[in-house]
């Protein structure tokens, strides 16, 4: 068995403590005790007095009074003032002994003290062996020297008072008590400060062996090391794969949170995501670009979701966000055309009409003269070239040429009263068009 000499860890104090093993002086209670009868004492002696006087006085008043009868009444008035009394100092000298111990161990309950090794504190020889502990040895001491100073305190007082007690015949039986009281709470104060410097020093003795009986060896402070956190093998995993776990790249949302995905056609794929009670704007999901893109595009597919040919966009979304970012105001007014096109198409087109929308490739092939963003365009060479008022009567011409008359008028109705009633559409209109706003024009 390995030599216990390392400091009990919080654990094993904390499991002591459970058990009742605390370090608990005898001396600071017992202090706290003189202390508050003393003062109580001292408070009650001048209302003492008078019912002593009242006492003697009441007993030679009933000397008249038949024998058996006086004596009930003297010893009914003397029980009752000396039961206050004796309840009085009993009752501070409970508190008292209650916050000598609390201020050295606080609250404590603790039922196991009581069950463990129940056996073990009636044994006679373990007693024994206790008997001559170092411990109780220094308790011992500490008694002796108490005896000797309090014969030292009495003697030094006796011998202080001496001359006035000579006079104590001469006197009356008030100035004799006066003077019996006065000794009385010197001797206690002198004593009362005694056994303050012998309580510190008990408590720290107590401490201190207190803490020597809990000590552990190496092994247990191993075993119990790796019982809280295990062995320091799983310690350096479990290390390893938080580092690892907080170095790794933050998790990628899904494509099946995004309500489209709009391409350029392969080279760019960005998938949005509108939830009002989530964010105000449109969100970038996906921005993706050549192989990553059509890895996006394939998701897509595979989650059915509409994927959008929208040069313009891709390319201005691809090149001012990042994913997570709001979609940029220079884009507003496109993604709401987007997002009622895309509705146009799934919830209110005839289905011999739908398939007009798609390519071979099952992309919604999105017309670019449906779209004029009253600021930049960009063209098939990647230029951007500034937009001219003529731009609404080049966009009435291809208006014309196309067929499905129909068709597109009821698209330019739905999406110019879209864009009036959307969530962000006081923000559909560039910082240059407050004189002549944007419009999309429905062909005729």
């Amino acid at each position: 068995m390995s030599e216990k000499t390392e400091k009990p860890t919080e654990k094993k104090k904390k499991d002591s403590r459970e058990k009742g093993q605390v370090g608990q002086s005898q001396e600071l209670p017992k202090f706290f005790i003189l202390i508050a009868v003393l003062e109580v004492f001292i408070a009650l002696v001048e209302m003492g007095m008078e019912k002593l006087s009242a006492g003697i006085l009441f007993a030679i008043n009933v000397m008249n009074v038949p024998f058996d009868k006086a004596i009930e009444m003297v010893a009914k008035n003397t029980l009752v003032f000396f039961a206050v009394l004796t309840g009085i100092i009993l009752v501070t000298a409970i508190a008292a002994r209650l916050v000598g111990t609390w201020l050295q161990i606080g609250f404590l309950f603790a039922p196991k003290a009581l069950t463990d090794n129940a056996l073990g504190k009636i044994n006679p020889i373990s007693n024994f062996k206790n008997m001559f502990s170092m411990e109780k040895l220094l308790e011992l001491v500490m008694n002796i020297i108490k005896a000797i100073l309090i014969g030292i305190i009495f003697t030094y007082v006796t011998l202080f008072y001496f001359q006035d007690m000579l006079y104590l015949p001469r006197v009356t039986l008030a100035e004799m008590w006066r003077t019996f009281s006065d000794i009385f709470i010197f001797i206690v104060r002198l004593c009362a400060a005694l056994l303050l410097a012998l309580a510190v020093a008990d408590v720290l003795l107590k401490k201190y062996f207190s803490e020597k009986k809990i000590k552990m060896s190496k092994d247990e402070v191993i075993r119990e090391y790796k019982e809280m956190f295990g062995s320091p093998e799983m310690k350096s995993e479990r290390k390893n794969f938080f580092m690892e776990l907080m170095n790794s790249p933050p998790p990628q949302p899904k494509i099946k949170d995004a309500d489209m995905v709009v391409v350029n056609p392969t080279h760019f794929a960005i998938a949005l995501s509108y939830k009002p009670d989530e964010h105000p704007l449109p969100v970038i999901i996906y921005n993706r670009a050549d192989n990553e893109a059509r890895d996006v595009i394939k998701e897509a597919r595979e989650e059915k979701l509409p994927v959008v040919r929208f040069v313009w966009l891709a390319r201005t979304l691809a090149r001012m966000t990042e994913e997570g970012d709001n979609i940029p105001r220079e884009t507003m007014k496109a993604v709401v055309i987007v997002y009622k096109l895309v509705e146009l198409i799934n919830n209110e087109l005839p289905p011999d009409e739908v398939s007009e929308w798609y390519n071979s490739e099952g992309i919604i092939e999105f017309p670019d003269e449906l779209y004029d963003d009253g600021n930049k365009a960009e063209t098939d060479e990647v230029q951007d070239e500034l937009l001219s008022n003529e731009l609404d009567v080049e966009l009435d011409d291809k208006l014309d040429e196309s067929s499905n008359d129909e068709l597109n008028e009821r698209l330019g109705e739905s999406l110019n009263q879209f864009l009036d009633n959307s969530p962000f559409s006081g923000l559909n209109k560039g910082p240059d068009n407050d004189d002549d706003p944007e419009e999309v024009h429905p062909k005729q």
